[in-house]
């Protein structure tokens, strides 16, 4: 039993150092992997197309043979890649015998593998996501494989030979017209099951976009507009001194301009040196109104003393005849009418 027990012991013991090894191996491949896929990430980065004339007299064996010959080293330090001979051979791979420029998502995807099996995640999403990158990097140097056929003038980096031969395949197959129509339907909706697998989220998230940016739009206008709202009233200012100026010119030659001869004035005391009248009195012999006549010296001073109210009150005045005065008239009567009556 103790036998027994001893070796299961060992067993197990076996089983988790076996464990523990494959383990760091595992730690030290995707270790290797992320430094790998940096490298040539970077390689990619640093692609110049002056390179391409160098390389057709290079190739991979001179890796081993640069330290051995001086012909590699001065070929391999007229390369303009950052990484060297080592970086212009990847990039040459990557870029130009595969899909072109777009070529980065291989080393990006690379990385992301590496530092998933580094940190034990769950992978199931990013297969999903690897499969659509892989996509898209296809119909995206597709897409400029046609664009090259159609217009011309694009540099066949951004296709590579993959991208050109799907190209030439698609135009000859569905023509001119049909082939952007066909990849470009097709890059869009490996875009959006890429982001959300489902059109209708996609959709309202652009639109959430769209919205986003013409907030910021309306935003960005009106702090301008303000802007130009607070700078006009400088400008109206300095154009009013400028107008202040001009009138300011205007009035010293106005006033350096002879004065006209200036008209004697009448004084408003002349109207107050009429004579003014009480209102006239009913009766019933006519009173002739003196005229009102005007002070002719201006300088003399008139001690006027206004007419009282009573003045204003109207009064009626009754002639009263005295008798003899009617006996007088009656005889006068009486003698008129004898010497008519004789007559």
């Amino acid at each position: 039993m103790a036998d027994k027990g001893k070796n299961t012991l060992t067993s197990t013991s076996k089983r988790a150092q076996a464990q523990r090894v494959v383990e760091r191996r595992k730690h030290i491949a995707a270790i290797v992997g992320i430094v790998i896929g940096l490298l040539i990430f970077l390689s990619i980065l640093s692609y110049s197309p002056s390179d391409e004339a160098l390389l057709d007299r290079l190739s991979w064996i001179d890796i081993v043979r640069l330290p051995f010959d001086d012909d590699i080293k001065t070929l391999a330090a007229e390369l303009n890649n950052n990484l060297g001979l080592f970086g212009a051979l990847v990039a040459d791979l990557f870029v130009n015998s595969t899909i072109g420029y777009i070529s980065a998502v291989i080393p990006i995807i690379f990385i992301l593998w590496s530092w998933i099996l580094l940190m034990k995640k769950e992978s199931a999403k990013f297969v999903t996501f690897t499969n659509y990158a892989i996509i898209f990097s296809i119909l995206f140097s597709t897409t400029f494989g046609i664009t090259n056929v159609i217009i011309g003038d694009i540099r066949k980096e951004w296709s590579g030979i993959v991208g050109a031969f799907l190209a030439d395949i698609s135009i000859k197959l569905l023509g001119k017209v049909g082939a952007p129509i066909v990849i470009l339907t097709a890059l869009f909706l490996t875009v959006v099951l890429a982001i959300d697998l489902d059109i209708h989220k996609t959709i309202s998230r652009f639109k959430s976009l769209w919205d986003s940016i013409y907030i910021r739009l309306t935003q960005w206008k009106g702090e301008h507009g303000k802007e130009e709202y607070e700078t006009t009233p400088e400008v109206s200012i300095v154009k009013q001194e400028e107008e202040d100026t001009h009138t300011g010119i205007k009035d010293e030659i106005v006033e350096e301009a002879p004065e006209p001869a200036e008209e004697p004035l009448i004084e408003e005391e002349q109207d107050e040196e009429i004579i003014t009248l009480p209102p006239p009195t009913i009766s019933e012999e006519k009173v002739e109104e003196p005229a009102p006549q005007l002070v002719e010296s201006e300088d003399e001073e008139i001690d006027y003393v206004f007419p009282s109210i009573e003045l204003l009150d109207p009064h009626r005045q009754v002639d009263t005849i005295p008798d003899e005065e009617l006996k007088a008239n009656a005889e006068l009567v009486r003698a008129a009418s004898s010497v008519w009556q004789t007559i």
